[in-house]
């Protein structure tokens, strides 16, 4: 899984699941930048897939889960905290 939310315009991941390329589009979200968004995507792929996702789908809920958490981020000192 290649995450593109460092690149311009709206964010596409790109996963590989050993035999195709799968594009997982999303919408940026705007504002202040927030810390933490790679340990809850990771952390949010892997419960999914323990509880029978497969890659692609719990890459998908967890790219859904993060967007919705910056969407609801508390700025707390140099950044924004993501809190559910």
């Amino acid at each position: 899984l290649a995450k593109g939310g460092h690149l311009e315009g709206d964010p596409v991941d790109l996963l590989y699941d050993g035999k195709t390329f799968i594009e997982l589009p999303g919408v940026r979200v705007e504002g202040t930048p927030v810390h933490g968004t790679g340990c809850v995507f990771s952390s949010a792929l892997t419960a999914r897939i323990a509880l029978g996702d497969n890659v692609p789908e719990a890459a998908r809920f967890a790219k859904d889960f993060v967007a919705d958490l910056i969407k609801t981020a508390v700025k707390l000192g140099k950044g924004n905290l993501l809190i559910r």
